[in-house]
């Protein structure tokens, strides 16, 4: 068990990042309790860790990368210490929990450079873009996607270019720059497929939906949701999947289809609470306006989109919450 544990730490990630994060789910799940050398614990802990980033929980990935920093810094092994560094604050970035992601990202960036780990260096810049964008502050989320041009630019990596077009179009989403999204996430997704990666085309095509929607072109929007939702499954990857169904039920809202707004609403409770996200209770609520708006019962649906707004609370990824509450006022309005 333990050579086997060394074997599935050299192979995980990447069998993460190309779709087949239950698979890996399920070997780490055998190897659970079955290891007696710290390093072949280590090798699982950061393994088993990135599958639950990708496929949830994600509470449990914290527990993993955590628990993987304490046996890292036990055995002074700095490179592994660098990837649980990674894990631990994407982890907290994806939870929301952004006043515990930066400082582990910024150490996983130091420690990357410092270990010569170029590619890693480059992962922790985008994460650490990404954080800036949901605390908020495009500008900084900016400079993290310029430095990563020029990492790109200097090296001629791939996928350090996809990486730095990522950080770019989520940073112009938080700044609301709609088409410069579109055209960033477009380019994202022809740098990711160059890199022969899928790891991020279902973040780019959703943030491209998101800028359709915020521009007015919800049904081109619900095509490159429904894009994005299929590039999700195919990565496992719930939390996203819960993400674009989130947004794909907004996209329905605005037609007037609220019968389609509330099964993709609820399809979208159901995919976040599987990878543990906060945003269930939101995209749960969105499910529950819509279905009184069918009724119709408008004050009933605008508590529950005042409510669905307050769950999303800063996740640039899904739409606007102002967009929710100007709803909710116009629906009281008209009752």
């Amino acid at each position: 068990m333990d050579e086997a544990a060394l074997v599935l730490g050299a192979i995980g990630q990447w069998m993460v990042w190309h779709g087949s994060v239950v698979a890996a789910i399920s070997m780490h799940l055998t190897l659970e309790e079955q290891l007696t050398d710290d390093r072949a614990r280590l090798a699982h802990l950061i393994g088993f860790g990135h599958a639950r980033l990708s496929g949830g929980p994600l509470p449990h990935a914290v527990e993993l990368f955590t628990e993987a920093a304490e046996v890292a810094e036990r055995v002074e092994d700095r490179r592994a210490l660098q990837e649980a560094m990674f894990g631990l604050g994407d982890a907290h970035r994806q939870l929301g929990r952004l006043e515990d992601a930066t400082s582990p990202l910024a150490r996983a960036g130091t420690l990357a450079r410092e270990n010569g780990d170029a590619e890693a260096e480059a992962h922790a810049l985008l994460s650490l873009s990404l954080a800036h964008s949901t605390l908020g502050d495009g500008e900084a989320a900016l400079a993290g996607a310029d430095r990563l041009g020029e990492l790109a630019a200097a090296s001629g990596d791939r996928l350090t270019e996809a990486r730095s077009l990522n950080a770019r179009f989520t940073a112009l989403l938080t700044l609301g720059r709609w088409e410069e999204t579109i055209a960033a996430a477009e380019q994202a997704v022809d740098a990711y497929a160059a890199a022969g990666v899928q790891e991020a085309t279902d973040y780019a095509l959703n943030a491209k939906g998101v800028a359709l929607l915020a521009l007015g072109r919800p049904e081109e929007a619900l095509a490159c949701l429904e894009e994005a939702l299929r590039a999700a499954s195919a990565m496992e990857n719930p939390r996203t999947e819960g993400v674009c169904l989130y947004n794909s039920a907004w996209a329905q809202w605005t037609l007037g289809r609220y019968g389609r707004a509330a099964e993709a609403a609820e399809r979208s409770a159901a995919s976040l609470q599987l990878a543990g996200a906060a945003e269930a209770a939101a995209a749960q609520a969105l499910g529950e306006a819509a279905r009184a708006r069918m009724m119709p019962a408008a004050r009933k649906a605008a508590d529950a989109l005042e409510r669905a707004a307050q769950g999303a609370g800063s996740n640039v990824e899904m739409v606007r919450p102002a967009w929710l509450t100007a709803q909710a006022e116009h629906l009281r309005d008209h009752a």
